[in-house]
């Protein structure tokens, strides 16, 4: 089904094609988007352009309508385009529905306003009253548009609330912003275009078109050069404050994506200085030292599972694990040692074997690389003792230290823990280790950040480096 539309030959050819929404409001009447050349029009700087205060612009005429609007929007019928006048001029207004996400239910009201003004010669009285009345029925040549108000003028909801925050947004380039800045710091359109390397007709140009989306000048013109308005030095302070925002952004994000500025959070065993470990974390804060670098220790499966619950980006851990779902390296490796009290029997010797320590009670910790050391020791006695003494003990590194030199038992260690040399506590390699231990990196494939790379890369490095003669 279609409505028909009357309008005179000479009002059609006299009067400018329907102007861009200058206005989209919503249900209760709130401003959600305008075109600045609306306030331009009307003869206001546009200055708030968010909420209420924006309805002063609209002729009160157009506010007190709308809900008769929705009404008639809502009932599948159209709001014909009808004529009023503002601020001394005429207007020719057309009203059109903004759908929602359903695509049925009108969400608010898109309003143009075409300048009628010196077009009513063109249009003789009795046109002129039917078209002032609202009255779409005056016999005249006939245009035929769909009925349905959602063919045709149908407007996204989501673009007109996007312009809320910013309806200047894509008519202002970042080129015209930093053209004003420095405009505004040479006062002179030629000394600013050369300081760009631009042509003087680009920059004058660019500042025109801002001022005439603004409606306000931004510059004074001299024959010597150019003053800033008050609106200009506004302008300029406030575009300042957001370029070097931008700037600040622009340079963060680039730092982000070579890994100089971040955050790493690394899972540890143990870090302890001076150990392999410990230089490798040293160094890398060195080298960036933008990074904020979180340590955590525990055990292999505390700090997997503390990666799967995104609380880590890397766990170094003892062995060579394979996780199908994460990837792992390894970087170095330790030589096996026992720590004894200073006063056991083989405290003396250069080395000892696995033989040596059947019978001896070992103590292990809960924590750190306590599961692996004790089930390594479970493998090494297997069939040397029948029932090992482990003892496993909910004590930090340096109370089981404390313990061995005590005479409570004997443990077994990487080499690192050699450099912590605590009193009453001899440390000796084991003469048939066939291996030392090696320590891998765990972290997700999913993980790409280049400050987990770097760190990776560092590690390798540095290994590559030590085990060379």
């Amino acid at each position: 089904m279609r409505r028909r539309v009357t309008r005179s030959s000479a009002a059609s050819e006299a009067a400018p094609s329907p102007a861009s929404p200058i206005c989209v409001l919503d249900r209760d009447t709130r401003y959600l988007a305008a075109s600045p050349s609306y306030a331009k029009l009307c003869g206001a700087a546009l200055r708030a352009v968010a909420g209420k205060p924006m309805l002063d612009l609209c002729p009160p005429e157009l506010v007190a309508n709308v809900h008769r609007d929705f009404s008639a929007l809502d009932a599948g019928k159209s709001i014909p385009e009808h004529k009023i006048a503002f601020r001394g001029r005429d207007f020719l207004v057309s009203v059109n529905p903004v759908y929602g996400n359903s695509g049925k239910e009108v969400a608010a009201i898109s309003v143009a306003l075409t300048d009628i003004t010196n077009a009513e010669n063109g249009i003789d009285a009795a046109e002129r009253s039917g078209v002032a009345d609202g009255d779409g029925s005056a016999k005249s040549p006939e245009t035929e548009i769909p009925q349905d108000p959602q063919d045709g003028h149908r407007l996204s909801v989501q673009k007109s609330f996007a312009r809320r925050g910013s309806p200047l947004g894509s008519r202002i380039t970042l080129t015209a912003l930093i053209q004003t800045l420095a405009v505004a710091e040479y006062l002179n359109f030629r000394h600013a275009a050369n300081a760009l390397g631009v042509s003087q007709s680009s920059v004058s140009e660019r500042i025109k078109a801002l001022e005439d989306t603004f409606g306000i000048p931004l510059f004074e013109r001299h024959a010597r050069g150019v003053k800033l308005t008050d609106a200009g030095r506004y302008f300029v302070e406030q575009v300042t404050i957001g370029v070097a925002q931008l700037d600040h952004a622009v340079k963060t994000i680039g730092m982000m994506a070579r890994g100089d500025r971040g955050r790493l959070r690394i899972g540890v065993h143990a870090l302890i200085p001076g150990s392999f470990l410990a230089e490798v974390v040293g160094q890398y804060h060195a080298q960036y030292p933008d990074i904020d670098v979180e340590i955590t220790e525990g055990t292999a499966a505390e700090l997997v599972s503390q990666m799967r619950a995104d609380r880590l980006d890397v766990a170094f851990v003892a062995g060579t694990p394979e996780y199908p779902d994460y990837h792992s390296t390894r970087i170095w490796t330790e030589p096996l040692v026992v720590a004894l009290p200073a006063s056991h029997p083989l405290a003396d010797r250069n080395g000892v074997t696995w033989a040596d320590l059947a019978g001896e009670a070992f103590i292990v910790r809960h924590g750190g690389t306590g599961p692996q050391v004790h089930d390594h020791i479970l493998l090494r006695l297997a069939g040397r003792w029948l029932s090992p003494s482990i003892l496993r003990l909910a004590v930090e590194r340096g109370s089981l230290l404390s313990m061995i030199a005590q005479g409570y038992g004997v443990t077994i260690a990487g080499d690192a823990h050699t450099l912590i040399r605590p009193a009453g506590v001899v440390f000796l390699p084991f003469l048939d280790e066939p291996e030392p231990v090696p320590f891998s990196a765990v972290w997700s494939p999913h993980n790409r950040s280049a400050v987990l790379r770097n760190l990776l890369d560092l590690a390798n490095q540095m290994s590559r480096t030590a085990r060379k003669p």
